[in-house]
């Protein structure tokens, strides 16, 4: 095969009855995701290959039997680091999900966080394999429930740690605050930087600064992070490309699959016909 189309394959599925969990199961050849984030937790296994991530600054080699931990928000940027490319599965639960978890295990009304995005040999490796491979393959909500939770709590009491402040809006900027709130209610509307740091009382140039310093993006990324993530949501109810890309703020439905493809790996139409999949084009054992 000598065609990128045909060697990468991505498969989205959903378990309605676990908070409308995501998961994916992928292989990418020579895609590079750009800095981006996820308003969910990223949770997953390197299965083949070699992937290399970008994250607060600092690079992490993620070989095949690693466990892949970034916290909501987060952002980052993740790429093959030669060309045989890398497989992964994954999981993308809710903060809300997994602070439930956590408050059952410890008692605390906190997000659970993790320290590093990489972790290397790993006891949880095939237990999350094992998970992933049952939420593609069982039809007991029972069972599905029972083995998420069980799974999820043991990773969060092995691996995530306190004491720690990573997310979004810990210590912010005030200005840096208003700006990020104003962003994630209007972040539809085409308004400039200058119109922004107006808003948020500070000149356009510190303004642009800090954000980046603070959230990791520049805020026309940040933006740009949110219609995506609200069409995804848009998408997975049915809506057509089109009408999603209206509805978040895009151009046009050509300006949305552009950045979509960019972001998420695969474009909206195929995204949209995944929303409830659950088949492995890739094999069960990886």
């Amino acid at each position: 095969m000598n065609s990128v189309s045909k060697i990468q394959q991505v498969n989205f599925w959903r378990v309605r009855n676990i908070s409308d969990l995501e998961l994916t199961h992928a292989h990418y050849l020579n895609h590079a995701f750009p800095r981006h984030l996820h308003e969910e937790y990223i949770i997953g296994i390197i299965v083949q290959g070699v992937e290399e991530i970008n994250h607060r600054g600092a690079v992490y080699v993620a070989p095949a039997g690693s466990l892949i931990l970034i916290n909501p928000g987060e952002p980052h940027s993740n790429y093959s680091i030669d060309g045989r490319g890398f497989t992964y599965r994954m999981f993308y639960p809710s903060a809300e999900l997994l602070k439930q978890i956590n408050f059952d295990i410890t008692g605390k009304e906190e997000l659970p966080l993790f320290s590093t995005p990489v972790v290397q040999r790993s006891g949880m490796f095939q237990s999350l394999l094992r998970l992933h491979i049952k939420l593609g393959q069982t039809s007991s909500v029972l069972e599905q429930e029972s083995e998420f939770i069980s799974v999820m709590a043991q990773l969060i009491a092995r691996h995530s740690v306190t004491g720690i402040n990573t997310l979004p809006g810990i210590g912010e900027h005030r200005y840096v605050k208003i700006a990020r709130q104003y962003l994630e209610s209007y972040y539809t509307e085409n308004f400039s930087l200058r119109q922004l740091a107006s808003i948020s009382g500070i000149s356009p140039f510190h303004l642009l600064r800090t954000f980046h310093d603070e959230i990791g993006l520049p805020p026309f990324e940040y933006q740009t992070q949110l219609r995506i993530s609200r069409a995804k949501k848009l998408l997975r109810d049915g809506w057509s490309i089109a009408d999603a890309a209206a509805e978040t703020g895009f151009v046009d439905q050509s300006h949305l699959t552009k950045h979509f493809k960019r972001v998420v790996g695969v474009t909206p139409g195929r995204y949209s016909s995944d929303r409830n999949n659950i088949q492995y084009p890739l094999g069960n054992k990886t």
